[in-house]
């Protein structure tokens, strides 16, 4: 929030968020509604999903294994495997594929990552108490996987766009949850910024 203040003072804001930063876009929009005009979740992680006990359990694993790596990281354990597809699980190309792999390895990058991992349930329970996104604020949903499946999770994922008087939900069949990320799915995460963007001129209008 401070950064876009800097950046962008007064810029109308589309925000996009994957994974975790579902849960920041979330309470962003609830925070400056005189700021975001639109919201994109890709394969996001939604207030609504946090009720699910599939969810609480599959992040509290998650931080498990962020701690292991954090340590394995710090011990030097990581960077021989750098190179393996365990280093771009994304499959990225060219520098950023590079880059990637050096993160993978790197020890402090996987401390912090692991600490920003630890607050995940202090964030559910801000963007909980925030409250229901405005009706009126267009929303896309981005999902990995086929539409159906994951425990009822993309119904919880879907909640906001659902609820959204402008809303969209598009499901990618071929990607998973690290390769949304990828160049190869661009076009749909693009297509859902172009979606809330038309929504909001259509609403200022």
């Amino acid at each position: 929030e401070a950064l876009l203040e800097r950046l962008a003072p007064r810029t109308p804001l589309i925000l996009c968020g994957h994974s975790m930063a579902g849960l920041h876009v979330h309470r962003l929009a609830t925070r400056k509604p005189d700021r975001v005009v639109g919201v994109v979740l890709v394969d996001a992680t939604t207030p609504q999903s946090m009720r699910s006990k599939f969810v609480s359990v599959a992040i509290a694993q998650f931080g498990g294994v962020s701690r292991l790596a954090a340590w394995g990281a710090g011990a030097g354990l990581l960077k021989p495997l750098a190179g393996t597809a365990l280093g771009d699980r994304i499959g990225l190309g060219g520098d950023i594929a590079e880059e990637k792999r050096w993160a993978f390895g790197d020890a402090r990058h996987n401390a912090v990552a692991a600490a920003e991992v630890a607050e995940w349930p202090a964030a559910a329970r801000q963007a909980l108490e925030a409250g229901e996104l405005d009706p009126s604020l267009p929303v896309a949903v981005i999902l990995a996987g086929p539409p159906d499946g994951r425990f009822g999770l993309k119904a919880m994922q879907s909640a906001p766009a659902l609820a959204s008087r402008f809303g969209m939900v598009k499901h990618i069949p071929d990607a998973n949850h690290a390769s949304m990320l990828a160049g190869a799915h661009a076009e749909v995460i693009v297509s859902g910024v172009e979606h809330v963007h038309a929504a909001a001129m259509r609403v200022e209008a």
